[in-house]
């Protein structure tokens, strides 16, 4: 019975593997493309590497150990975009953030938009491309290989 669900399952999901993406798509491109930060991107990484929790952690006095990767963490996502920083900012603060605390997060809720501490759908439905310098890029690279030059685009985001 179970085989038989496995099988009929089958049908209906699509694995993307190696032989099929070579089969069907060109030889693979990558272009490494550096992005400035946006004001809001830059005024918080300011933030949260002023903060009196990354100064001690980089002095190397209190408890350094857990924060030094969740900090790390919350700086790579910050580069990604600052509303990955906010929704762990409202997770901490609701008690729902499976990851250990990240240092100076507290201290960047002053300097967002209104926008982003709304929550709810309307915040999750604007992407708010503007505010990062790597979603602006992805945008505008996007516009421009799909409806200037027609190419059909696979976008693998890990």
């Amino acid at each position: 019975a179970q085989s038989a669900l496995s099988a009929m399952a089958n049908n209906f999901i699509l694995r993307r593997t190696n032989e099929l993406l070579q089969a069907h798509l060109p030889p693979k491109t990558i272009q490494v493309v550096c992005c400035k930060l946006t004001p809001l991107q830059h005024t918080l990484y300011k933030t949260i590497c002023g903060s009196k929790d990354v100064l001690r952690m980089c002095k190397g006095t209190g408890k350094a150990t857990k924060m030094v990767l969740s900090t790390i963490t919350a700086l790579k996502k910050l580069c990604n975009h600052p509303k990955l920083i906010s929704d762990a900012i409202r997770a901490q603060q609701a008690g729902n953030s499976t990851e250990s605390s990240a240092a100076g997060l507290e201290d960047c809720l002053p300097h967002f938009p209104e926008e982003y501490m709304q929550g709810g759908r309307g915040a999750q439905n604007n992407p708010m491309s503007h505010h990062s310098g790597k979603m602006a890029v992805l945008e505008k690279m996007l516009h421009i290989l799909y409806h200037e030059k027609k190419e059909r685009i696979v976008l693998i985001s890990n």
